[in-house]
C-alpha cells in the first residue's frame, strides 16, 4: 500500500502518507519502512509514490534545492526517468500551491492522492464515515491532536483515516 494525499484547505496545505513499502518484490511479512513526505528548507512539502529509491533520493534532492523552479525541475527530470509521481506543496505570494508532478508534467490542482486506487478508496470510505475499522482512539488522539488550533481539520481528519486505513489494510 502506497497512499499520499494532499489538499489545499482554505490558506493552509496539508500532506499524509503511509510509511510502508510494499509490492514489487517485497513481501507482506517482509515490509519496509521509508518517509514518503521530505520538508524542504525552503517551506515546501514534497510527497512521492512510486520507485522508492529514485522518489526518495530525488524528493531529498529537491528540498534542498535553492529556488521552487529548481525543485520542480528536479522533480519533473525524475518522473520522466522512472516510474514516480510527485507532490509538490508551496507558498507563494503567501498563497497555497499545490502541484501534481507526474510523466515529465507539472498540473496545478487544489487536492491529489499518489499511489494506490483501492487504498485511497478505502481511506475515503473511512474518512467519511462510510466504514469504521477498529484503532483505538487514544491513538488517533495522541497523533493527530498536537497544537489543534494550528492544524486544519481536514489533516486531522486524514490523519485519523490513514491511521486507520494502515489498521485495517490487508497489505
Amino acid at each position: 500500500m502506497s497512499l499520499i494525499v494532499s489538499v489545499v484547505e482554505g490558506d493552509k496545505i496539508w500532506m499524509v502518507s503511509d510509511a510502508a513499502l510494499t509490492g514489487g518484490t517485497i513481501g507482506t511479512l517482509d515490509r519496509e519502512f521509508l518517509p514518503k513526505i521530505e520538508v524542504s528548507s525552503k517551506v515546501a512539502l514534497i510527497g512521492f509514490a512510486g520507485d522508492a529509491d529514485t522518489g526518495a533520493k530525488s524528493a531529498r534532492k529537491a528540498a534542498e534545492a535553492q529556488s521552487f523552479e529548481e525543485a520542480i525541475k528536479l522533480l519533473t527530470a525524475a518522473t520522466s526517468q522512472a516510474e514516480v509521481e510527485f507532490a509538490f506543496a508551496y507558498r507563494v505570494n503567501n498563497s497555497p500551491k499545490l502541484l501534481l508532478i507526474s510523466n515529465g508534467h507539472v498540473s496545478d490542482v487544489r487536492a491529489l492522492y499518489l499511489g494506490s486506487k483501492s487504498a485511497f478508496e478505502l481511506f475515503q470510505k473511512i474518512r467519511h464515515g462510510a466504514t469504521s475499522p477498529y484503532v483505538p482512539l487514544d491513538l488517533k488522539s495522541f497523533v493527530a491532536g498536537t497544537r489543534h488550533n494550528a492544524i486544519p481539520k481536514g489533516a486531522m481528519d486524514a490523519t485519523m483515516a490513514m491511521i486507520d486505513l494502515f489498521a485495517s489494510s490487508p497489505e
